[in-house]
C-alpha cells in the first residue's frame, strides 16, 4: 500500500471510529458513505498529485528564493564594482586634476624663470627653475629652459648637450637655444645656415623668440642677404606675441630708419613697449632718445632715469651709460667716483666702452692716483676684444711713451686698427705721424689722406690740419681758399688754432681782401681761450 492509500485508509478508520462512537459504540456504516475502489484510487490520486504541487511548489519558491538571491548578490556585486568604478574615476580625476595643477605650478615657474633670464637675472631665473625641476624633473619643456639658463651662464657644452634632444623631438625652445649657439658661436663654430634651418622649424611653430631671431638674420645679413623689410615683418611677428625683444628692435628700426621712414616717435612706442616688460634695452632706447633731444627736448634728467632702470636689472650698457653722466657731469655734478663705479660694474661683465672709460679715468688720474699700468692693462682688455676707442688710446700710451717703454711702431699699429674702423681721433693720430715723420717716413700725401677721413667726420683738430696743408702747400698745392673752408669749418667747432688762422688769413689777406677788422674778430676768439699766438697778434693790430 502506498503513502496516499495509508494516508486514506488511516483517516477513513478515524472517520469511523468517530462514527462509532456517537452511534455508541456500534459501528454502523451507512450504505452512503461506503467507498469504493475507484473512488478511493481517485482520491488517493488526487492527494498524490496535491502532494506533487506542494512538493513542485516548494521546488519552485525554492528556486524564486535561490534565484532571488542570485540576483540580490549580483546587484550587491554590481553595486560594489561600481562603486569601485566610481572610487577609481575619482581618483583619477583627483590625479589628473593633481597633474594638471603640477604642471601649471611648474609652467608658471618656467615663465617666471624665462622672465628672469630676458632681463639677465641668473639669479631669480635659478630659484624659479630650481623649483621646477623639484617638481617634474622629467619634463621636457624643465630641460629645455634649463638648457637655456646654461646658455645664458655661459656653459654652452651643457646647453647643447641638453637642448640637441630635445630639439630633434621638436621643443621650439630647444630649437631656438640651438639657433642661438650656432648664431653666436657660443660652443660650436659659428654656421648662420644651421642656425636659419633651426629657427625655420621653431617658427614654424609659431615660437617668438625665433621670429624674433629670424629678423636678427635679416636685420645683420646673417647668412642671409639683409633686408629689413624681412627683419621688420620678423619681428612684427614676434612682437604681437609681446616678444620685448622683438619690440626694442622694432624701435632701433624706426630709431635708424631702417627699412622704414626715421620717426622718433614710433621708436620710442616700441621702445616704451618693451621697457614695460622689464626690457632693459627698450629703457635703454628711451634713454638714448632724450639724450640727444631726438623728437623730444633734450633732457639729461630722463636719459639718467631710464639708464639707471636698465643699469639696476644689471644692464651692462646702462651701466656704462651712468658712468658717462658721472664722468662728464651731465644732468648731474660731475663725480669721477660715482663714474668709476658705474664703469666697473659693466667692465666686470666685459662691456669693452666701460672698460676704456675705466682705462680713462686711470691714465688722467682722475678721482684716483694717476697710473699708467693700469689704464693700459684695461686698454688691452678693450682693444683685444675689438674697441677702437682702446686701440687708440692705448696707442696714444706707447705714441707718448706714458707707463711704457715709447714705440711708435706699435702706437701706429695700435692706431691703424681704430683708423680702420673708422675712428676719427685714430685717423688723426696717424695722420699726424705722418705729417711729422715719427716712426714712419714723413709723408704730407697719407697724411692729407688719414687727416680728410678724420675731417670728414668732424674732427676739429683733424679739419685745422688739413687746412694747414693747404695754407702751406704740404703735399697740396697751395690753397688760400680751400685752407679757409677747412679753418671755418674747425674754428665754428670752437678750435682756438683755426680762429687764430682765421684771423692770419684776414690780418695778411692770403685768399680774402685783407681786413684787419675780420682778423681781430677772429684772433679775440681764440685769445679768450688763451690762445698765446692770438694774444700776440691783437696786440700787434693795437
Amino acid at each position: 500500500m502506498n503513502t496516499a492509500t495509508n494516508f486514506v485508509n488511516g483517516h477513513m478508520t478515524l472517520f469511523l471510529f468517530t462514527l462509532a462512537w456517537f452511534t455508541g459504540g456500534a459501528f454502523l456504516i451507512p450504505p452512503a458513505f461506503a467507498v469504493t475502489d475507484e473512488e478511493l484510487k481517485a482520491l488517493e490520486q488526487q492527494i498524490e498529485q496535491q502532494e506533487v504541487k506542494q512538493k513542485a511548489d516548494a521546488e519552485a519558491k525554492k528556486g524564486a528564493e535561490a534565484e532571488a538571491k542570485r540576483k540580490a548578490e549580483e546587484a550587491a556585486k554590481q553595486q560594489e564594482e561600481l562603486k569601485k568604478q566610481q572610487a577609481a574615476q575619482e581618483e583619477k580625476y583627483k590625479t589628473e586634476e593633481a597633474e594638471k595643477s603640477r604642471n601649471e605650478n611648474v609652467q608658471s615657474l618656467l615663465a617666471h624663470a624665462n622672465e628672469a633670464l630676458d632681463v639677465n637675472d641668473l639669479e631669480k631665473a635659478g630659484s624659479f627653475l630650481a623649483e621646477a625641476e623639484k617638481a617634474a624633473p622629467d619634463m621636457h619643456d624643465v630641460k629645455a629652459v634649463r638648457a637655456r639658463y646654461s646658455y645664458f651662464n655661459g656653459d654652452y657644452d651643457q646647453a647643447l648637450r641638453l637642448a640637441e634632444p630635445l630639439a630633434n623631438e621638436g621643443i621650439p625652445l630647444a630649437q631656438n637655444i640651438m639657433a642661438s649657439l650656432y648664431m653666436e658661436s657660443k660652443g660650436v663654430a659659428q654656421d648662420y645656415n644651421k642656425a636659419r634651418l633651426w629657427l625655420e622649424k621653431a617658427v614654424a611653430q609659431g615660437f617668438p623668440r625665433a621670429q624674433m631671431n629670424m629678423g636678427r638674420l635679416y636685420h645683420y645679413g646673417w647668412g642671409v642677404t639683409q633686408d629689413y623689410g624681412k627683419a621688420r615683418e620678423w619681428y612684427e611677428k614676434a612682437a604681437a606675441q609681446g616678444n620685448a625683444a622683438a619690440q626694442y628692435f622694432l624701435g632701433m628700426l624706426y630709431h635708424n630708419g631702417l627699412g622704414v621712414t626715421q620717426d622718433y616717435a614710433r621708436a620710442r612706442e616700441w621702445y616704451e613697449k618693451a621697457a614695460a616688460q622689464g626690457n632693459p634695452s627698450g629703457a635703454t632706447g628711451i634713454a638714448w632718445i632724450y639724450q640727444f633731444g631726438q623728437g623730444v627736448s633734450q633732457d639729461y634728467g630722463k636719459a639718467r632715469e631710464w639708464y639707471e632702470k636698465a643699469a639696476l636689472k644689471g644692464d651692462a650698457f646702462g651701466q656704462y651709460e651712468i658712468g658717462v653722466f658721472y664722468h662728464n657731469g651731465w644732468g648731474v655734478p660731475q663725480d669721477f667716483g660715482r663714474a668709476r663705479e658705474w664703469y666697473e660694474k659693466s667692465a666686470a661683465q666685459g662691456n669693452t666702452d666701460a672698460q676704456t672709460g675705466l682705462g680713462w679715468i686711470y691714465q688722467n688720474g682722475q678721482g684716483v692716483p694717476q697710473d699708467y699700468g693700469k689704464a693700459r692693462e684695461l686698454y688691452e682688455k678693450a682693444a683685444m676684444q675689438g674697441n677702437a676707442y682702446a686701440q687708440n688710446n692705448l696707442g696714444l700710451l706707447y705714441d707718448s711713451g706714458w707707463g711704457i717703454s715709447q714705440d711708435l711702431s706699435r702706437a701706429r699699429e695700435w692706431y691703424e686698427k681704430a683708423a680702420t674702423q673708422g675712428n676719427a681721433d685714430a685717423q688723426r693720430n696717424l695722420g699726424l705721424l705722418y705729417l711729422n715723420g715719427r716712426g714712419v717716413s714723413q709723408d704730407y700725401v697719407r697724411a692729407r689722406e688719414w687727416f680728410e677721413k678724420a675731417a670728414a667726420q668732424g674732427n676739429a683738430d683733424a679739419q685745422l690740419k688739413v687746412g694747414w696743408l693747404y695754407h702751406n702747400g704740404y703735399g697740396v698745392s697751395l690753397d688760400y681758399n680751400r685752407a679757409r673752408e677747412w679753418y671755418e669749418k674747425a674754428a665754428a667747432q670752437g678750435n682756438a688754432d683755426a680762429q687764430t688762422n682765421m684771423g692770419w688769413l684776414y690780418q695778411y689777406g692770403q685768399g680774402v681782401p685783407q681786413d684787419y677788422a675780420r682778423a681781430r674778430e677772429w684772433y679775440q676768439k681764440a685769445a679768450a681761450q688763451g690762445h698765446q699766438l692770438a694774444i700776440d697778434k691783437l696786440k700787434e693790430l693795437q
